[in-house]
């Protein structure tokens, strides 16, 4: 409650269109490409992003995932990711 009392909150629209697909080529080896396109109404911005990734399973319990995306529009923004899942 003290947060309510400090601060406005508000609600804006914004419209996202997404596409990942994954592409399985055996069952140790998959790769994901897509791009979504983010419309925020209130500060007139738009946002496209493209993504790469690629994941490897090493066991029935044991995954890794290594990806990267990009901003289309400007490539102001980069990110890379990895990841480890494990099914203890």
């Amino acid at each position: 409650d003290s947060v309510k009392g400090r601060y406005t909150f508000t609600t804006q629209n914004n419209y996202s269109i997404a596409l990942y697909p994954t592409y399985y080529f055996n069952d140790e080896f998959s790769l994901t490409t897509g791009a979504d396109f983010t419309r925020d109404m209130q500060l007139n911005y738009n946002s496209s992003t493209f993504y790469l990734g690629f994941g490897l399973t090493l066991s029935e319990k044991a995954l890794i995932s290594v990806g990267s995306s990009f901003n289309i529009l400007n490539s102001a923004s980069y990110y890379f990711s990895a990841g480890l899942s494990l099914d203890l």
